[in-house]
């Protein structure tokens, strides 16, 4: 037995965390977990990366991404193959012998609705950390020219 003389309702707990899936835009992040995990017929594997954001309002959530590197399906292997590659360029790694070696650098995700799933949310393209193309709002017409056809 252990006398705490503790009082739970003096302690300031932190807002419950979300586990919804991050907002479509663009985010900061870097992988801090990655695991090789056997698809659900067993016939191929994924690479499971868990990566965390690093700044802004959603600091610190989470986000998983898998790529089928090993598929029945070639279209799904090119997809997962083209996605780690942009990964890897945007952190700045060309070989990749362990997923460990993609831990621990940032980059720049931006993240949308997934085509199958709108309810979810999926990484569609990576950047260098700070690099990545701002969006801009499109300008809806063009000025219109003075009555003289004189621009000023």
């Amino acid at each position: 037995m252990a006398i705490l003389n503790f009082t739970a309702s003096a302690i300031q707990l932190p807002d419950k965390p979300t586990f919804e899936d991050l907002p479509a835009g663009q985010y900061e992040m870097m992988i801090i977990r990655s695991s090789k995990k056997q698809t659900r017929n067993g016939d191929g594997w994924f690479l499971e990366l868990e990566m965390q954001v690093l700044s802004g309002k959603h600091a610190n959530r989470r986000h998983w991404e898998r790529l089928n590197l090993n598929n029945q399906n070639p279209t799904t292997v090119r997809i997962a193959e083209e996605a780690l590659a942009k990964l890897c360029l945007a952190i700045n790694v060309d070989v990749v012998s362990d997923s460990n070696e993609l831990h621990d650098k940032p980059f720049t995700a931006v993240v949308k609705p997934d085509k199958k799933d709108p309810a979810r949310t999926r990484v569609v393209d990576y950047f260098v950390a700070d690099s990545a193309p701002e969006t801009k709002p499109q300008a809806t017409h063009a000025p219109k020219a003075a009555a003289s056809g004189r621009p000023w």
